[in-house]
């Protein structure tokens, strides 16, 4: 049902989610598409083709793939009315085709940070903070925080950071 809290409804209705873990050495077999058709009460036939698309989406290093909703036909045919799949942006190196369309849900900060290759997070703090590494950054911020400050953004330009990124961090933090 669209609009729905996936989180809220696990918790509230675990009963109502059904979770199939697949990873690069358990791929998707005959037995989960009999579970999931089973959960949803559809024809594995018919949901088959959909779920075999779905896993598919690894190739194209997905981090996240959502039909919501999925609505059968009168004549009986699935048809996914909506969809969004997320692409690791660390694996666009191998995804070329999707490297020059548009990151959906971004501020203009954002986008241009991402378009600097900067991971770049606007917080609502006042502590401005610019770091290379994830996990530095991290720390920074719990270190902040700590101290009674609040981070004002998360800004991670990556490991071997130039001077030109460093100067487009302090722009974009300025």
């Amino acid at each position: 049902v669209g609009g729905m809290d996936i989180e809220e409804v696990a918790r509230s209705r675990p009963e109502t989610v059904l979770r199939i873990n697949l990873s690069p050495l358990r791929t998707l077999d005959r037995f989960d598409v009999l579970a999931v058709s089973n959960h949803l009460g559809l024809p594995a036939a018919q949901l088959g083709p959909i779920a075999s698309a779905l896993c598919r989406m690894t190739e194209l290093d997905a981090e996240l793939v959502e039909i919501n909703p999925l609505v059968e036909s009168a004549g009986g045919v699935l048809v996914a009315l909506d969809a969004k799949a997320q692409i690791d942006d660390n694996a666009l190196f191998r995804q070329e085709r999707f490297r020059s369309l548009p990151q959906r849900g971004l501020s203009g900060e954002e986008a241009y940070a991402a378009g600097m290759g900067l991971s770049y997070v606007r917080l609502e703090g006042e502590v401005g903070i610019i770091s290379n590494g994830a996990g530095l950054t991290m720390a920074t911020m719990d270190l902040v925080k700590s101290k009674g400050g609040r981070p004002a953004n998360f800004l991670d330009l990556g490991g071997g950071a130039e001077a030109s990124k460093f100067e487009a961090a302090a722009r974009l933090l300025l």
